[in-house]
């Protein structure tokens, strides 16, 4: 399982969540808690298809969050991965 961050627990929303994504954390890159936050998005959503993740992480750009897509889609493909094993 991937290592998961805690700090998007404390996001109070999407900006939040958006602006904590960019900053990335002294062990997690933006594009780990990209991934991160699509897959408990879409765990949540009860839809964990690679365009439902993708989904969430187009949104969570659209919140103004700067990460590399494609990288963070593995990263979140990982935790599905994990989470449905």
């Amino acid at each position: 399982m991937p290592t998961r961050s805690t700090a998007l627990d404390f996001a109070a929303n999407i900006e939040h969540a958006a602006a904590i994504v960019t900053d990335g954390t002294a062990m997690f890159t933006p594009e780990a808690l990209a991934g991160q936050y699509a897959a408990d998005a879409a765990i949540q959503a009860g839809y964990t298809a690679p365009d439902c993740l993708a989904a969430h992480l187009e949104h969570l750009a659209d919140a103004g969050a700067k990460f590399d897509a494609a990288e963070a889609l593995g990263v979140a493909l990982g935790f599905i991965d994990s989470a449905t094993a």
